[in-house]
């Protein structure tokens, strides 16, 4: 199994994520640095973080263009497929249903 760049940033901790982003020369100063380890922000964090959190925690917008650059870009929770549910069938004489139903306090 490949795994995807962003898979792989999923993974990092906090120290990990700070290294990738110098790592690809986005002028992060120590101030930067310090904010993210100050935010706690881990690489599935990062990834969730459009232009407007990164402005709100004063981080500007150069590591977005990392998001860009390799379209990792998040779009929001729009992007994320509904499913559906499935329906399963449970007899009733099942012992297991008989257990739960019997610590149900009615």
């Amino acid at each position: 199994m490949t795994l995807t760049l962003a898979d792989e940033i999923k993974k990092y901790d906090t120290g990990a994520l700070i290294s990738f982003l110098q790592e690809r020369d986005l002028r992060l100063d120590l101030d930067d640095e310090n904010i993210i380890r100050k935010e706690k922000i881990d690489g599935r964090a990062f990834l969730k973080l459009g232009k407007e959190e990164f402005r709100s925690i004063s981080l500007g917008l150069r590591p977005t263009e990392v998001l860009e650059k390799y379209d990792l870009a998040s779009e929001g929770t729009e992007i994320i497929p509904l499913f559906t549910l499935r329906i399963h069938k449970i007899s009733d004489e099942n012992k297991y249903l008989e257990l739960y139903m019997a610590d149900i306090k009615l």
